[in-house]
């Protein structure tokens, strides 16, 4: 795993950032190489002056060439990561349902078809 970290005028730590990625591992194999993680952490965007207060926090996560993205706004720096990484994991939880199911559907087909050939 790769993790790339920036952050704009938030001085929050890299340690905090990492353990907040590891809750991934849940739903990614974080130990693959070909997985990238990329979190931006930053104050005020955008032409709203009430933007201007904000943290938002951004988290990018490459896996097998499939990307996911979320986006979180608080006032907070700690509590818009945390949004983002909740939201992330609902995201990654349900593209491995997917994955899951899908797998589960195929097995079911091919058992039904071979037990054809067994009577």
């Amino acid at each position: 795993m790769h993790i790339t970290f920036s952050s704009s005028e938030t001085g929050i730590d890299q340690l905090y950032v990492q353990n907040k990625v590891a809750a991934f591992g849940r739903y990614i194999d974080l130990s693959a190489p070909n997985v990238r993680v990329a979190v931006q952490l930053g104050k005020g965007h955008g032409n709203d002056r009430k933007a201007d207060d904000l943290y938002r926090a951004e988290i990018r996560i490459t896996v097998d060439g499939k990307d996911y993205y979320v986006t979180a706004d608080h006032a907070d720096m700690h509590a818009a990561l945390d949004m983002a990484k909740d939201e992330m994991s609902h995201v990654l939880r349900r593209a491995k349902d997917k994955r899951v199911s899908l797998a589960r559907r195929g097995r079911t087909m091919m058992r039904k078809m071979l037990g054809r050939f067994g009577k």
